[in-house]
């Protein structure tokens, strides 16, 4: 899986455009890089720093976008069980939404999940496996943004 990571990596730095220092590139959408943030913070923090680096917590609309986030997420946050990604039903309990607004198209939701109980407005991946969690979002977490490349 390691081998698998870092080959896609790699593929990706060589065919897509140019991302800042310290970021890389998606798969899906050239226009955007992954910006891994090993400092944890709550949700709403972790948001505002992904504005201020000039975009939003991830979001993610296909499997090999989110197997790949899983991957990297094994590289980047080794000592961490799971990470904040951008789905959230800040808006409309049960309704879960994207921070960046694109539709929410795509979801993989772990067993029994979303909770969509009180308390638990704000989503998680977790490492192993990839799979999603709705979590309290007061809860201190490493997390990844999308932004734009220049």
């Amino acid at each position: 899986m390691l081998i698998f990571a870092l080959f896609f990596t790699l593929l990706i730095s060589s065919t897509y455009g140019k991302c800042p220092n310290g970021t890389i590139p998606t798969f899906s959408d050239s226009s955007l890089c992954y910006s891994f943030q090993s400092h944890r913070s709550v949700y709403l923090d972790a948001e505002e720093t992904c504005q201020k680096l000039g975009g939003h917590l991830t979001s993610i609309h296909n499997m090999f976008d989110n197997s790949f986030l899983a991957n990297q997420a094994l590289l980047k946050f080794s000592l961490n069980n799971d990470f904040w990604f951008g789905a959230n039903n800040h808006i409309t309990s049960g309704n879960w939404s994207w921070m960046d607004q694109t539709i929410f198209d795509f979801s993989d939701w772990d067993k029994n999940q979303p909770q969509n109980s009180f308390g638990t407005n704000c989503g998680a991946m977790i490492i192993q496996g990839g799979y999603w969690i709705s979590d309290d979002c007061f809860k201190l977490k490493p997390f990844v943004c999308e932004i734009f490349s220049p």
